[in-house]
Order: structure tokens, then C-alpha cells, then sequence
């Protein structure tokens, strides 16, 4: 069974100034992942908490921000789904990854304090797309999930990053520490 983290953005309202293409994309990605809610096996996280500390609980999207992206840009989603997954797995869902990840570290004696400075995700552009100071903290909870899927801790090792498209065609995310 994997577990899925979602991407904090697809939980991240687009800003202002985003263009429509983009827009699109982002509602299509997060309807996706609606859709595939409670309808396939699987333990969801999220990074609502460190969204909110970091950037704020006005750029998490509600019903009405949602239906008014939906009448500007005049797009055919499902925003009862869309509604439904936020509600149930960022407001209600207690999956807060960065809890849940260091039990399980701490579990098989695994203590990982990784320095910023020295990491370093593939693809780079997804990193790129997170704001500061959310890129840095998401930065280091994915190379402790590397360092436990390389040590075959069973958590980390099911890790799967729900997110919107990359602009690569790279399917697998790597994390390496450098010397």
C-alpha cells in the first residue's frame, strides 16, 4: 500500500496573476487526485500544517474561492469533489506527514537532521515551485523520507508524491546529500 503526500501545492490556491493555462492545470491535477480519493487503496498525508506556518491559511483553498476561480476562468470541474477531498484530507485528516514520518524513522533508529545547504532533489523544478520558505522545509522531509526508503524503512519506502504535472518527464523523485 503506498502513502500518498500530497503536494502542498495542489493544496495552495494559484495566484492572482497566474495565467489560465496554468489555472487549468491545476484544477485538472487536484480533480484528479479527488477523483482517486477513498476510491483506491491508500494512506494520505499532507503538508497543511507547515502550508499554514509558512505561508499562510489564506492561500488554502475554500468552496467559494474555488466556485469564483471556477466562473472566471469558466472551467468544467467537479468542485463537490474537489471540496470533498480538501475538506476530508487537509481539514479533517489528521495525516500530518512530518509527524508521521519521524515516529517512523525514530521507530528503526534512524535519526536524520539533514542541513539545507547540502541537499539536493531531483527534479530541481519541483522544488523551484515551492515558496521559500515551505522549499526548504519540504526539502529536508523528503531526504529523510530518501534516507529511510535507503535504509528499507517501510513507511518511507511507500512514499509517493501526489502532485501536478512536472515540466520533465521524470516520473521518480531522488534526494542526495552532498559532502
Amino acid at each position: 500500500m503506498h502513502n500518498v503526500l500530497y503536494d502542498p501545492l495542489l493544496l495552495m490556491l494559484p495566484a492572482e496573476t497566474t495565467p489560465r493555462s496554468e489555472i487549468e492545470v491545476w484544477f485538472e491535477s487536484i480533480e484528479t487526485w479527488a477523483f482517486a480519493h477513498g476510491n483506491i487503496p491508500y494512506h494520505e498525508y499532507h503538508l497543511r500544517d507547515l502550508v499554514e506556518k509558512h505561508i499562510g491559511h489564506e492561500h488554502i483553498p475554500s468552496f467559494t474561492t474555488l466556485r469564483n476561480l471556477q466562473q472566471r476562468y469558466q472551467l468544467d470541474v467537479s468542485l463537490p469533489t474537489i471540496s470533498t477531498l480538501i475538506t476530508e484530507v487537509f481539514f479533517q485528516d489528521t495525516g500530518l506527514f512530518f509527524l508521521t514520518l519521524e515516529n517512523h524513522l525514530a521507530e528503526h533508529d534512524l535519526i536524520v537532521e539533514p542541513i539545507q545547504d547540502t541537499l539536493a532533489i531531483q527534479p530541481c523544478a519541483l522544488t523551484k515551485r515551492w515558496p521559500i520558505g515551505l522549499s526548504d522545509v519540504t526539502i529536508s522531509l523528503l531526504a529523510e523520507t530518501g534516507v529511510g526508503k535507503s535504509k528499507g524503512e517501510p513507511f518511507s519506502s511507500a512514499v509517493v508524491l501526489a502532485t501536478l504535472p512536472a515540466p520533465s518527464t521524470t516520473t521518480n523523485l531522488s534526494s542526495q546529500g552532498m559532502p
